[in-house]
């Protein structure tokens, strides 16, 4: 899943571009959709078969990204096309790939097997409903979550502290020279005890609120 998320995105941007890119974050989100991929079936499956479901979710990964900056989705880590669109794929790849021996092995008897090693589909089935059950949970019980955070304007952080970043603005952590970013924290911070932000509306860039660029003699500007 490593190699098929590193070589799929150096074969896409060669094309783009012109210039090929060995992305190392391509890598490692490669490497945990291979491992998220498995897990459903990693106890009845064949090494070939988890070799096949491995390099297609590192290609699931890096199509499911691209289409999260298609349409705008702000996903910064990554976290759907990892584990959601290879959470999906790993229960579907059961119902594909699973062989009654290691089934029986796992669960005592069983009936069916998956559909590539000659099963009749009522464990794909049986899959599907599993996977539709934790999207129908999840969206029932976060969708609202998530929308009650979005009114309180807790959803996202304000944009001062999306240029900071969160290490340094919501958890202290420091690399190296961060003279200027301290700046922009306090400016940040006098621009709110002033009551010049709109708390609601704090996760957008239309909130209102006067952008601060801070500069010096010797920092770039921000």
């Amino acid at each position: 899943s490593c190699f098929a998320a590193l070589f799929s995105n150096y074969v896409l941007v060669e094309r783009e571009t012109g210039e090929g890119e060995f992305n190392l974050t391509c890598a490692m989100n490669g490497c945990l959709a291979g491992l998220v991929a498995i897990t459903a079936g990693c106890a009845v499956v064949d090494p070939w078969a988890s070799l096949v479901i491995g390099v297609l979710a590192g290609i699931l990964f890096l199509f499911s990204s691209r289409a999260l900056v298609r349409f705008r989705i702000d996903d910064a880590v990554d976290a759907v096309p990892v584990h959601m669109s290879n959470g999906v794929w790993g229960g579907i790849a059961v119902g594909l790939f699973a062989t009654k021996s290691r089934l029986e092995q796992v669960y005592g008897e069983v009936s069916d097997q998956g559909v590539f090693m000659g099963g009749n589909g009522t464990l794909l089935g049986v899959q599907f409903c599993g996977i539709l059950f934790v999207i129908g949970w999840v969206t029932t019980f976060m969708f609202p979550f998530f929308c009650i955070l979005n009114y309180l304007g807790w959803f996202r952080c304000d944009v001062l502290n999306e240029i900071a970043g969160l290490d340094l603005s919501y958890h202290g952590a420091k690399y190296g020279d961060v003279d200027s970013i301290d700046k922009i924290l306090e400016a940040q911070a006098r621009i709110q005890q002033r009551g010049r932000t709109n708390p609601r509306h704090r996760f957008s860039s239309n909130s209102g609120s006067t952008p601060v660029r801070v500069t010096n003699s010797s920092d770039p500007p921000v």
